[in-house]
C-alpha cells in the first residue's frame, strides 16, 4: 500500500496538468512582454520626434514663403523673418549637417530640432565604425588563412 501513496496514474496526470498550465502561462507572459519590447523598439521614438520637429520647421518655412519672403543663398540677412527663413532652409538641407554650428544649434527656432538630430548623428557613426572594424577583422582573418 505504501507504494500507491506516491506512484499512481491520477497523481501523475494532475502534476502533468499543473506543470503544463504553468509552462503555458510562462510562455504567454514571455511572448506578451517580448512583443511589447519589440513594438517599442520598432516604433523608433527618437526619430519620430525628429520627424515631428521637421514638419513644424517645414510649416514655418512655408508660412514665411507665403508672406512673400524668398531665400537667396548669397544675400546677407539682417531682418528677422528673412533670417528665420535662411536658418530653417539651411537646417532642413539634407546635403549639409548645419546643426554642428552654433548659429543653428543655439537659434530659438532650430534648437530642439538640432538637439534630437545630434543624438542620432552621434549614434550612427559609432555603428558605422563598429561595422568597419568587424569587416577589417574578417579580411585580416581571411588573409591569415591563405598563408
Amino acid at each position: 500500500m505504501a507504494e500507491n501513496k506516491y506512484l499512481n496514474e491520477e497523481k501523475y496526470q494532475k502534476a502533468k496538468k499543473k506543470l503544463s498550465l504553468v509552462a503555458l502561462l510562462i510562455l504567454v507572459i514571455g511572448l506578451s512582454i517580448g512583443g511589447y519590447l519589440i513594438y517599442k523598439g520598432v516604433a523608433k521614438p527618437g526619430t519620430s520626434k525628429v520627424e515631428e520637429l521637421k514638419v513644424v520647421l517645414e510649416n514655418k518655412k512655408s508660412k514665411l514663403e507665403n508672406k512673400g519672403i524668398r531665400y537667396n543663398v548669397f544675400a546677407k540677412y539682417t531682418d528677422g523673418e528673412s533670417y528665420d527663413l535662411k536658418i530653417i532652409t539651411d537646417v532642413l538641407d539634407p546635403s549639409h549637417s548645419r546643426c554642428e554650428f552654433d548659429e543653428y544649434k543655439n537659434n530659438t527656432i532650430t534648437k530642439k530640432y538640432c538637439a534630437a538630430k545630434e543624438g542620432i548623428n552621434e549614434m550612427a557613426p559609432t555603428v558605422g565604425n563598429v561595422a568597419k572594424e568587424i569587416t577589417k577583422g574578417i579580411k585580416n582573418g581571411l588573409k591569415d588563412n591563405e598563408k
